[in-house]
């Protein structure tokens, strides 16, 4: 199933501003000034699947949250962005080619299906640890390689203490996050949805909870 083919019957769940004393908040596209936004905004329910989630983490942990909800306009800008910068890396390709590499990374600024994070069901996180240090799942957040992949670690196998390290930080996430109903993006192991077109589409469900949504500030 893709996620063209799934239905969005709304919900109509606000979108939740985030306390920065529950979880820790790195809202990266307010720092690169893509956004005038500082805050971070989710589905109450997502808000409250990830309380969940951080109920079941070992102590000293914490969920360091990078980015929530997305206007259309951010999504626009991110989209062409990432446009831009694969053009630089692949002359010659065709418009078609590079479009293709984009696929499973970042969405078009479209309205069907409506891109994860325009939702407010998509959540990019990571682990930190009492320190406020995060913990090592093998890549930085946004970089658009194979090694983002949830399951590159399991393909390629650990050739250092290192990347075991971040395949069993990898497997933990993916463990807890489950647990709650999330599901992955594929191919960004810090990429995680509910309740949106993407969510059901993976879960071969006809029907969606989430489009679209602006907060109400």
């Amino acid at each position: 199933m893709k996620p063209e083919d799934v239905v969005i019957r709304e919900h109509h769940e606000p979108l939740v501003q985030l306390d920065p004393v529950e979880f820790e908040l790195r809202p990266q596209y307010f720092k690169q000034k893509l956004t005038t936004d500082s805050a971070v905004w989710l589905r109450e329910s997502v808000v409250e699947k990830l309380r969940a989630v951080k109920a079941m983490l070992p102590d000293g942990l914490n969920i360091r949250i990078w980015d929530g909800w997305r206007s259309m306009e951010l999504q626009a800008k991110l989209y062409n962005q990432a446009l831009h910068q694969i053009r630089q890396r692949h002359e010659g390709a065709s418009e078609a080619e590079i479009r293709e590499r984009t696929v499973g990374y970042l969405y078009p600024p479209t309205k069907v299906p409506a891109p994860p994070h325009t939702t407010g069901g998509t959540i990019d996180l990571t682990l930190v640890d009492a320190s406020g240090q995060a913990l090592n799942f093998g890549t930085d957040f946004d970089e658009f390689i194979e090694k983002t992949h949830v399951d590159y670690f399991d393909h390629r196998g650990t050739t250092s203490k290192a990347d075991q390290e971040a395949k069993t930080n990898r497997q933990q996430l993916t463990f807890l996050m489950e647990s709650q109903d999330f599901v992955v993006n594929p191919k960004e192991w810090w990429h995680w949805s509910y309740g949106t077109a993407q969510w059901a589409a993976a879960k071969g469900i006809e029907v969606a909870r989430f489009g679209a949504v602006v907060p109400t500030k």
